[in-house]
């Protein structure tokens, strides 16, 4: 498999970098605050310091939970928390996104604001790699 040209081989290949994963099942810490959550995959990444901060900031914005940054997770509606892990996959600015049934069991409201954050991020030039089971 190719991304950007280079050959994606053995655990420590850097086009890995590239890819942000959205998972089916939620990669979120529900006992943490959405900051908190994001705080840390910033670090998983190697995103540290005020480069972190501009990252979280950006992908709160996108996804629109700027202003629950400090609510648990376990608060949030399952589009909140759909939309939280698409800002977590994002935080290391990959190029390429695979998302696994990012919009499943969502409201429709949730589902189509997740469909504009996705026109979003193609319009900026990230590639998506998108699977569903919805036929339409």
């Amino acid at each position: 498999m190719l991304i950007e040209g280079q050959k994606v081989t053995g655990e420590t290949s850097g086009v890995k970098r590239s890819i942000g994963l959205v998972p089916q099942d939620l990669a979120l810490y529900d006992e943490l605050p959405a900051l908190a959550n994001l705080q840390l995959f910033a670090a998983l990444y190697g995103c540290g310091g005020a480069e972190a901060g501009r990252a979280i900031d950006s992908a709160l914005e996108l996804v629109g939970l700027k202003d629950r940054a400090g609510d648990r997770v376990q608060d949030f509606s399952g589009g909140m928390k759909r939309r939280l892990n698409l800002a977590a996959a994002l935080l290391h600015h990959p190029s390429v996104l695979l998302l696994d049934e990012p919009t499943v069991g969502v409201d429709p409201q949730s589902r189509n604001a997740i469909f504009d954050n996705l026109e979003m991020l193609k319009a900026q030039g990230k590639t998506l790699v998108y699977t569903t089971h919805y036929m339409e």
